[in-house]
This record gives structure tokens, sequence and C-alpha cells, in this order.
């Protein structure tokens, strides 16, 4: 196996790895909310979001192992039938009503790829190094702290100060999704421009639309970028009202 199957393989494995053990946990939410609801320790509103919460889960990491078949391990590690023969079948095969889950999936999250397969080339995930980079400049790790903080919380006195605080953090949350919205559309502003200068741009071969293809692709990374954090910042959003 040359070196780039190399590092496809191996990031199939983490990307499939990541949406099975994901898929796990979504029973386990409904029964533990269902649970906590009928004890009287949750309200219903809370319940409720856990559980849809469950579901997007469900939703968001069955279209993950649809990007990890379609764009990492077919036709560049395993034949389809030989994915078949495993039991991986197709999922649009495998779901009943395809075309109705994309529409969930599309109001939940975008994409865990920062490139799709292209070109004769397999996808790529999201680097993890720059996933993490952005999660430290975003500040959620601190508010991810917060919340713990205040999920520990059972004395009146000490939830009402958490409340303010719990505002504060709302506050900054709105603050960084509206950054993000900022740069999400100066990119879509690019994207229309090089497809307003497309035509001009020459012949399939040329240098200058090479270098439009090349910077689509940034551009479609940095939107994947853009969309899969204002998906973040928003549940954490959701969380502190809670």
């Amino acid at each position: 196996m040359s070196e780039p199957l190399e590092v496809t393989a191996c990031e199939a494995a983490v990307a499939i790895n990541s949406a099975v053990a994901d898929l796990l946990l979504p029973r386990h939410i409904f029964r533990l909310f269902t649970q906590q609801q009928e004890a009287g320790r949750v309200t219903p509103g809370y319940a409720t979001a856990a559980r849809r919460l469950a579901m997007q889960l469900i939703v968001v990491n069955l279209y993950r192992l649809w990007e990890a078949r379609q764009h990492l391990l077919s036709p560049w590690l395993f034949k389809d039938d030989e994915l078949r023969a495993m039991g991986f079948l197709p999922l649009e095969e495998f779901v009943a009503r395809w075309p109705a889950l994309l529409t969930i999936r599309h109001q939940f999250a975008e994409h865990m790829l920062s490139r799709e397969a292209d070109r004769g080339q397999p996808g790529r995930i999201l680097p993890p190094e720059l996933f993490g980079r952005a999660l430290r400049e975003s500040g959620l790790w601190e508010a991810d702290a917060f919340l713990a903080e205040k999920a520990k919380i059972t004395s009146p006195l000490l939830k009402v100060r958490m409340f303010q605080r719990s505002q504060d953090w709302t506050e900054k949350l709105l603050e960084l999704q509206e950054t993000l919205c900022s740069r999400y559309e100066a990119v879509i502003a690019q994207l229309k421009t090089i497809d307003a200068d497309w035509e001009a741009s020459g012949y399939t071969d040329s240098p200058n639309r090479s270098a439009k293809l090349d910077r689509l692709e940034e551009l479609a990374q940095l939107c994947s970028y853009f969309a899969r954090w204002r998906q973040h910042i928003q549940e954490r959003i959701v969380q502190l009202s809670f």
C-alpha cells in the first residue's frame, strides 16, 4: 500500500471509529433522560432538549459513516462489492428514506471532511491540530468548564449567582457567533467572485483556472470550519439557557 493510501486508511479508521462510538450514545441518553423526567429530577423541557441532541447524534453520525464510505474507503481502499461483503452497505440503501435524512442532517451540522473525494483523489478529514487550535481560540473550552461546574451546583443561592455568569457566557458566545457569521459571509463573497469570473479564467488546464480550483478548495474548507463552529457555539448557548 502506498503512503498516500496508508494515510487514507488511517483517516478512514479514525472517522469510522468516531462515528460508531458516537452512535452508541443516543440509546443511553434517551433512556437516562426519560427515566430522570419520569422521576421528576429534570423538567420535561430539559429532557426533550437532551433527546433532541441524541437524535442529532444519530443523524450526524450516520452521515459521517456515509462520508467515510463514499470519500475515504471506496474505491481507494476497497471495491464496492468488498464493502458489501463485509456488511458495509451504502447508507442510502440501508436508510429507507435517505433524502429525508439528508434534509434533517443539513439542519443539524456540516461536514466532518475538509475535502471531499474529487478529481481522482480521496477525501480528507478535518485536521485535528486545526480543530484543536480553533477550539482553544474560540474560548469554548472555558465555556465547557463553566458548564461542568454549573452542573455540580445544587445550592439555590449559588444557582442564582451562576445564572448571571451564564448570561455573561451567552453574550460572549453570541459575539463569537456573530464574528464567525461575518467571516463566513466573506468566504461566500469570494466564492461568488470566483464563480462570476470562471468563464474568463481560461481553458481547463490553464494556470489561472488551476489556481482558482486550489482557492476554491481552501474556501470550501473554511466554509466547513465556520459552519461546524457555528453549530458548536449554538449547542453551548442552548446548554447555558437551562
